[in-house]
């Protein structure tokens, strides 16, 4: 199944002109057989903002003005599971407790709306992104197969978000009040890589973010800036990745996403094609699947051997745990760091060391 190129604009066009959500949620849901879509956008674990398709919006204007002292166990139980995608509402409660829970009853049903599916998408900077989608009433419960097809647009939802959520869900009047606001080291790029645009936060990261003849962007690290020149040709086709830049001596690994600047988006970053965001990842504990799913397109079984990796584990417990021979183990190993961009299990560990867990922020 071919991804909807025109969507996936319109998923990065959204993260710069959130007037264009509804649809791109609209369209998301249908991807899974649903009807509405909603997001909420969380900087750190206060609400930055929230919007949602056509069909969702009454009922979720509802739960937010009046369903705040309501526990909503689904996100949490999500968090717990540390998957890296869309999880259905039976596949975190049962018939009995859904045929109970007051959000549903309250916020739910009372709307024409049955079935919900959703995923939780972390940042290392605190940031998060809770994406809902929602079947009508009458509609079958999501299947796997549904699911599985929506989790294929949710790298791209993942570094989207991270922007979307910056700005608050509010669109930026233009490029140098879209870069104060986002409150993370920006730098605007051309479609060859030549800095249009930093704000300070870009220029404080001076020693390992450069720039070379032309004002061309560069890495200090020598694996990462292939990655980022890589990167930066892969955005002018339409293909998007975050690069990692590992720890040194004193100083923290960071994260660089590249998000291409398509379509409505021209009008706020001009002459910019494409958006290069730094985030900090200094943190002690080993990251989720979640985030690590989201950080660098793992696949489920390549997060979950990445984590295992980064607690510690040998290769020889790692393939034992999950009932695995260590030849499977190192094949999706290998897999990792061609992803995140490393070439010794040292090197994988010492990145993955700075992403740390989120602390169960929603209710």
């Amino acid at each position: 199944m071919t991804l909807d190129e025109d969507l996936l604009d319109r998923i990065y066009e959204a993260a710069a002109i959130p007037e264009y959500w509804p649809d791109v949620l609209e369209r998301l849901a249908a991807v899974g057989g649903a009807q509405a879509g909603a997001l909420v956008a969380y900087r750190g674990r206060e609400p930055a903002g929230h919007t949602s398709s056509r069909l969702y919006r009454d009922g979720y204007d509802d739960y937010l003005r009046n369903g705040a002292g309501i526990e909503n166990v689904r996100p949490l139980r999500a968090l717990d599971r540390q998957y890296p995608g869309f999880l259905s509402d039976l596949e975190v409660q049962s018939a009995q407790e859904l045929a109970r829970d007051e959000i549903y009853n309250r916020f739910l049903h009372p709307y024409g709306l049955q079935w919900t599916a959703g995923t939780l998408i972390l940042s290392p900077s605190g940031d998060l992104l809770l994406v809902d989608v929602a079947r009508a009433t009458g509609e079958a419960p999501f299947d796997r197969a549904s699911l599985e097809a929506i989790d294929r647009y949710r790298p791209h939802l993942a570094r989207a978000s991270l922007m979307a959520s910056r700005l608050g869900l509010r669109a930026a009047s233009d490029m140098t009040d879209a870069m104060q606001l986002l409150g993370l080291p920006a730098i605007a790029l051309s479609g060859r890589g030549r800095v249009v645009a930093m704000n300070a936060l870009g220029e404080a990261l001076d020693d390992r973010v450069v720039t070379r003849g032309g004002d061309r962007i560069a890495l200090e690290h020598r694996a990462a800036d292939g990655l980022l020149t890589q990167a930066i040709e892969e955005t002018r086709a339409g293909t998007v990745r975050s690069i990692p830049l590992p720890a040194s001596e004193g100083q923290s690994a960071l994260i660089v996403h590249i998000l291409p600047l398509t379509g409505a988006a021209h009008d706020i970053f001009a002459a910019a094609r494409s958006l290069m965001l730094v985030t900090d990842v200094a943190a002690p504990e080993a990251p989720t699947q979640e985030l690590l799913a989201g950080l660098f397109d793992l696949t489920p079984a390549e997060a979950r051997v990445a984590r295992a990796l980064a607690s510690g584990l040998p290769l020889d417990r790692v393939a034992a745990e999950f009932g695995l021979s260590v030849q499977t183990i190192r094949n999706q190993l290998a897999a990792v760091f061609h992803k995140t961009g490393t070439s010794r299990q040292v090197e994988l560990l010492r990145l993955l060391a700075g992403s740390a867990p989120l602390r169960r922020p929603l209710r």
